[in-house]
């Protein structure tokens, strides 16, 4: 019996432990909100120079996965979306990925997310990066 007690303060330990996965649904990440702004301010925002690796929809939580040269990978990244939407089934809406210019050659490959529960749903971001404009589907 007493070599019991240590085997159960063991097991509930490593129980304790768990890590999530992105497949975790339940777990929501805090995210910042993608900005939805008027046709003319979102005209005079600058396109930055970046590469989609992959993206993901997760509840609210859209995840990009990015490549960029600069310093380092902290950079105010936001995601603004022009209010105007183009008649079509689904409709589409115009999207940037804004973030500070930096000039270093360091090369990072990381992930970020916003929270799009302010863009009406079924709807396609289309996105510019420097492949071309991918196209990601809010459902």
């Amino acid at each position: 019996m007493k070599q019991v007690i240590p085997l159960l303060i063991l097991l509930l330990g490593f129980q304790s432990c768990k890590q999530s996965t992105d497949d975790d649904v339940s777990i929501e990440i805090e995210c910042p909100k993608a900005q939805i702004t008027s046709t003319a301010a979102f005209d005079n925002l600058a396109a930055q120079s970046f590469e989609l690796t992959g993206h993901k929809l997760v509840g609210n939580s859209l995840r990009l996965s990015l490549a960029l040269s600069g310093c380092s990978f902290q950079r105010n990244f936001r995601l603004v979306v022009d209010e105007a939407k183009a008649k079509s089934l689904p409709p589409q809406q115009q999207a940037k990925l804004v973030f500070d210019a930096q000039s270093c050659q360091a090369y990072f490959e990381f992930e970020i997310c916003f929270d799009v529960s302010d863009i009406e749903r079924p709807t396609i971001l289309k996105l510019p990066t420097s492949g071309g404009i991918k196209r990601i589907e809010l459902n």
